[in-house]
């Protein structure tokens, strides 16, 4: 699996150092330079399944307010 992601990246690039930005915003994207897609990509999964997450605790309250509704033997 890391092998995958080794592969999305050069780990060394062939480029000149320069001093980074000093500004927040622009000093982290120029450290992430190249590996945004993989980024962006990481953070809409880790939303959805955050979303997925959520939804399953709201359904597990809404199971648990059912229960307390009915008896056992009208179930």
């Amino acid at each position: 699996m890391y092998e995958f992601f080794e592969k999305l990246t050069s780990a060394f690039p062939n480029s000149t150092t320069q001093t980074p930005p000093s500004h927040f915003w622009a000093f982290c994207r120029y450290y992430t330079r190249g590996f945004e897609g993989p980024l962006f990509c990481l953070a809409i999964l880790s939303a959805s399944i955050t979303i997925v997450e959520v939804s399953l605790v709201g359904v597990m309250g809404l199971l648990i307010d059912w229960l307390t509704i009915y008896s056992p033997t009208d179930l």
